[in-house]
């Protein structure tokens, strides 16, 4: 790899075109209204490009590292950008302007995954190996929670609905679940799920719905739906999932049944 940025077409698989001028990119994020790309690099500057010609539009300055992950706000109006040092920026993309969220240059960890809720009223991020999902509000300089795990954390994903968080625990999922109460926020972790033979190494939700999906390193994907089960007692229902042998009965009782597949045991669980 080169380190440049390149537009791929889906339908033809094809590279539609190349963004020239910034080297060894690091990150790359998608405007919401699908016009511009912001990327960035080990140069320490954001650069925004024009989809339709390729042509650079702007370049914000003032991180001191490269930029390893960066995001565009729901709105499209701030870009959220984290450095190798450990400085969180929000930058203001009408005048340019960027300013410092969180800075820790003594921190020896590096900020594996960051973002935006769904609403943008809040950002969120975690650490390679530290045990946290640490949440913000946007006009605050310090965390307003911190979701504390077990093991190291490698990936979270926000429900739409802004409920919900699932964070991959190494080999687990947990899900955090938000109060009712909007005077002060509190996230208590529902339950988790254990049933992973590897390290979870994405999760996302389908829009506007309870389920997600996760990835596994096993090369296992799966689609789960969250179920309360009484109040504000929920568990999580596998849907789908590949990898999985075949298992059908039809007016039976299966008992005492030995090297099934860890979802054809989860779904005989669900469906006893």
């Amino acid at each position: 790899m080169d380190g440049n940025v390149q537009v791929w077409n889906i339908e033809s698989g094809l590279s539609k075109i190349d963004l020239i001028g910034q080297r060894q990119g690091r990150s790359v994020a998608y405007s919401p209204c699908g016009k511009w790309i912001a990327t960035g690099s080990r140069e320490k500057k954001i650069c925004v490009w024009d989809i339709n010609s390729g042509v650079l539009d702007r370049v914000l300055y003032g991180v001191t590292e490269g930029i390893p992950s960066l995001q565009y706000s729901p709105d499209g109006q701030e870009l959220i950008s984290v450095s190798y040092d450990g400085v969180i920026r929000i930058w203001d993309l009408t005048t340019g302007n960027g300013r410092d969220l969180w800075l820790d240059n003594s921190s020896i960890y590096l900020i594996r995954t960051l973002g935006y809720s769904p609403s943008g009223r809040l950002i969120s991020d975690s650490c390679s190996g530290t045990r946290a999902v640490r949440i913000w509000d946007t006009s605050k300089d310090e965390p307003i929670y911190v979701l504390e795990h077990e093991k190291s954390v490698f990936f979270y994903a926000w429900s739409h609905c802004e409920r919900w968080i699932a964070t991959s625990c190494q080999d687990s999922v947990w899900l955090w679940r938000r109060s009712e109460s909007d005077k002060a926020m509190e996230w208590n972790r529902a339950f988790v799920i254990r049933d992973f033979r590897g390290i979870i190494n994405s999760i996302n939700w389908k829009p506007n719905t309870l389920e997600f999906v996760t990835g596994c390193n096993d090369g296992s994907v799966r689609v789960w739906g969250l179920v309360e089960k009484a109040d504000d007692v929920w568990s999580a229902q596998l849907i789908w999932g590949n990898k999985c042998n075949v298992l059908a009965a039809s007016g039976s009782i299966i008992s005492d049944a030995i090297r099934l597949s860890e979802a054809n045991r989860q779904l005989l669980e669900q469906h006893s």
